[in-house]
C-alpha cells in the first residue's frame, strides 16, 4: 500500500524496531509484525504537506523535528 507514497525517514523494515547509535539503543513504534516499516505508526505518507505552486510545477515541503 506504499506504492508511490513519501515514506518517511526510513524506508524499509527496521527489525525488531530498535537499532544503536553512538552506542545509544533506539526503540521504535512496530507495526510489521515483529519490526518498525517506512517510518513507523505516522510515517510521512499520513501527514499533511505544505504546497507551493511554482512556474514549472508544484513543490511540497514540510518540516519534520526529532
Amino acid at each position: 500500500a506504499y506504492f508511490g507514497a513519501v515514506v518517511g525517514r526510513v524506508a524499509n523494515r527496521i527489525a525488531k524496531g530498535t537499532f544503536t547509535l553512538d552506542e545509544k539503543e533506539y526503540h521504535l513504534a512496530i507495526n510489521n509484525g515483529p519490526n518498525s516499516l517506512h517510518g513507523g505508526l505516522k510515517g510521512f505518507d499520513k501527514v499533511l504537506w505544505i504546497p507551493q505552486v511554482l512556474s514549472n510545477g508544484i513543490q511540497f515541503s514540510r518540516i519534520s523535528p526529532d
